[in-house]
């Protein structure tokens, strides 16, 4: 019988324990659930809308967004007075979107500098086709490295590794923009002294994208 290597669970995974040690910062010895002691969550997460009338650039076959009504208003300035409120009491923000593309929003970096400058932690959730293009702009990726490090992380759904699966699943052209933005990120990263930015790219199986040639291609 083949004996599998015991495999450690990555810190940021480790739901119970860091939810323990959460709540021995906030409420000392001990927590009693039920007795009305009021406790802030670990972390909370920012679905935000875009306010250029475009909830995301793609139109993946899997998503459900397409037959929702989506909220386009600019909520921005509430969630900045919301994170200047609660700064480091949060320990981790993620920042998502409800069938959304949080990158579409240029106001998206200055929310992420907001939320490292008191020392809170980062997460972003992205397709990853405006990176390269943001990076060009305004120096996106450069100033997201800068202010990130471990356990800060970004990641990036994938889903395909050929141009030709790519439009398959997410409905235009992009695979290239993605790969030209990732490769940009993981350079800036490795300029960081501590490492930087945790980097996880993410490939949810289709039968347009499921073929072992294809998956190798990823893996290598």
């Amino acid at each position: 019988m083949r004996v599998l290597p015991v495999v450690q669970t990555p810190p940021g995974y480790q739901y119970v324990e860091n939810l323990r040690r959460h709540l021995a910062v906030q409420c000392g010895s001990e927590f009693r659930p039920f007795s009305g002691q009021f406790v802030l969550p670990r972390q909370v997460e920012l679905h935000l809308p875009n306010r250029w009338r475009l909830p995301c650039n793609l139109r993946c076959t899997h998503c459900e967004g397409k037959n929702l009504r989506q909220n386009v208003d600019d909520i921005y300035p509430k969630v900045f007075r919301l994170v200047q409120a609660l700064g480091r009491q949060i320990p981790l923000w993620v920042i998502s979107g409800a069938y959304s593309e949080p990158t579409i929003n240029d106001q998206l970096i200055d929310l992420i500098e907001l939320i490292k400058e008191p020392g809170s932690n980062v997460g972003l959730h992205t397709n990853g086709t405006l990176m390269q293009r943001h990076e060009e702009k305004f120096g996106f990726l450069s100033r997201l490295t800068r202010v990130t490090t471990s356990p800060d992380y970004l990641s990036l759904s994938l889903d395909a590794g050929r141009a030709s699966s790519y439009k398959a699943i997410k409905g235009v052209k992009g695979f290239d923009r993605v790969i030209d933005g990732l490769l940009t990120l993981c350079r800036l990263k490795k300029e960081q002294p501590d490492g930087g930015i945790i980097v996880r790219v993410t490939f949810l199986l289709h039968p347009e994208n499921s073929s072992a040639e294809e998956i190798a291609e990823v893996v290598t």
